[in-house]
C-alpha cells in the first residue's frame, strides 16, 4: 500500500494508516448545524426534543405493533406484526426490554450494527484476489451471521 507516496508493506503501519483515515472520513461533528442561505433551518424545540428523547412507554409500543398490518416483518428474522400481536402476552416483557437497553444505550446493543471490514490485498494481480474471492464465497455462509441479509447470495431482505 502506498501511504504518503512511500510504498508500506507492515501491517502494523497499513492498519494504523486505515485506522486514521476511517476514523477521520467518519468523524462526527459536534457542532454542525445545515444553514441554507445563511439562514438557520427550522429546529425543534427543547419540549420537542425532549418528547422524543423520553423513555419509551408499553402503551405507545403495544400501539405501534397492534396497528400494524399483521404479515409484515418489521426485522430480518422473519416475525410477522401478527407473530407480535398474536403473543403478544408472551414476548411483551422482552420487547419492552429490548426497548429499555436500546434507548440506555447498554454496552452489547451496538452489536446491533456491528460490522468486520477485512481487505484482500491484490497481491500478484487481480487474478490471485479473484480466486481467493472464489474460494472465500463458498465458506461465507458459514462465517457470516444468518441475519445479514445483503450482499450473500441466496439470502433475501
Amino acid at each position: 500500500m502506498h501511504i504518503g507516496g512511500t510504498a508500506r508493506h507492515r501491517e502494523e503501519d497499513i492498519a494504523t494508516h486505515l485506522v486514521a483515515h476511517f476514523s477521520w472520513a467518519f468523524r462526527r461533528s459536534r457542532r454542525w448545524f445545515p444553514k441554507w442561505n445563511d439562514e438557520a433551518l427550522p429546529h425543534l424545540s427543547e419540549e420537542q426534543r425532549n418528547s422524543l428523547s423520553c423513555p419509551f412507554q408499553e402503551e405507545e409500543i403495544r400501539h405501534v405493533i397492534f396497528s400494524a398490518e399483521g404479515d409484515k416483518a418489521p426485522g430480518p428474522d422473519g416475525f410477522t406484526f401478527r407473530f407480535f400481536q398474536t403473543f403478544w402476552t408472551l414476548v411483551k416483557a422482552d420487547i419492552l426490554q429490548v426497548f429499555m437497553e436500546l434507548q440506555s444505550g447498554r454496552p452489547g446493543f451496538g452489536r446491533l450494527n456491528a460490522s468486520l471490514l477485512t481487505l484482500i490485498p491484490k497481491v500478484g494481480g487481480v487474478g490471485l484476489s479473484k480466486v481467493l474471492a472464489t474460494r472465500m464465497k463458498k465458506v461465507s455462509t458459514d462465517l457470516i451471521e444468518e441475519a445479514q441479509t445483503a450482499f450473500i447470495p441466496g439470502r433475501n431482505l
